[in-house]
């Protein structure tokens, strides 16, 4: 899914930096720096939460603001708005699979 941070991946950007937000069912979730998000690529460690209302962000209309919340810190994102729900409930369930597995 398309996204973008300024902080993921280790470096802060004073502009957010585009990016993938990668999903996959049995999978840790993963962020990546780029158009396809193949560089940098970064594991979130659970747990993992998506805060807040989704503030506007200037210039990007179909875009919200939210703080992810990770085992390793909080990061600043920014996510289409119509495809909020879809990542809150897969963040959701990283901890039930985690704990499932063991």
């Amino acid at each position: 899914m398309a996204a973008h941070s300024k902080s993921i991946g280790g470096q802060s950007t004073p502009r957010t930096a585009f990016g993938a937000l990668h999903l996959t069912a049995g999978q840790a979730p993963l962020w990546g720096r780029g158009p396809a998000g193949t560089k940098q690529r970064v594991t979130l460690a659970p747990p993992l939460s998506l805060e807040g209302e989704g503030e506007r962000v200037p210039l990007m209309r179909k875009f919200r603001g939210y703080t992810l919340v990770t085992g390793d810190g909080s990061y600043d994102v920014v996510l289409p708005e119509a495809d909020t729900v879809l990542v809150r409930h897969a963040l959701g369930t990283v901890e039930v699979n985690a704990a499932t597995a063991e």
